[in-house]
């Protein structure tokens, strides 16, 4: 019996989260869902300040609590001249991507003008792939090979937007993310483009 109760214990947890979302979400306030997105400028700190292109999407919901819930994705390529690699002009590319679920608040600045601070959970994926030379019985030969990192950490966002009458808004975003078995990781500056609905 003393086990079983510490098998309930985490059941009355999780339906009492899923009524309190759900009481959330059947509240008869205006809900306020949104898509954005933005080309930008990438620098990884971590890996000797690499810069490069980013291109990420934002989707997210507004609760009646005025808490932002969103899902965010992010591409990134950097690419560093200074590696030893003597195929492709002495350049290695590196590859990133970011999977982000991120919680957040609007303020309004004034009449259509928002700052959006928000935090955020992020699973961060790198790839680097290396050309390998090597000879073997007089022959050479070329090969490649894909090095990838796995790293989970938190994303900070900081938003301002303008909002136009149909909805539409532009504005700016500043970014960083922190990852736990790393440390300050990458900053990210990009204009925004997005709507409400």
């Amino acid at each position: 019996m003393f086990k079983l109760r510490y098998l309930l214990l985490p059941a009355f947890i999780s339906f009492w989260l899923c009524g309190n979302a759900q009481e959330q979400l059947t509240k008869k306030n205006d809900f306020n869902g949104f898509v954005k997105f933005g080309p930008g400028y990438y620098m990884n700190v971590f890996d000797g300040l690499l810069h490069g292109q980013t291109l990420w999407a934002e989707a997210g919901y507004k609760l009646p609590n005025d808490l932002i819930v969103s899902v965010g994705f992010m591409y990134s390529k950097a690419n560093d001249q200074t590696t030893n690699d003597f195929i492709l002009g002495n350049e290695t590319f590196y590859f990133y991507q970011d999977y982000s679920l991120n919680f957040s608040y609007e303020f309004d600045i004034k009449d259509k003008h928002k700052f959006t601070p928000g935090i955020g959970l992020v699973y961060d994926i790198m790839l680097i792939p290396r050309f390998d030379a090597y000879v073997q019985n007089g022959k050479l030969y070329l090969g490649t090979r894909v090095l990838d990192d796995q790293e989970l950490g938190i994303n900070v966002n900081l938003d301002y937007h303008y909002e136009l009458s149909n909805k539409l808004f532009f504005g700016v975003r500043a970014s960083g993310t922190y990852l736990i078995s790393i440390g300050f990781d990458h900053l990210v500056l990009s204009p925004i483009i997005g709507v409400k609905f």
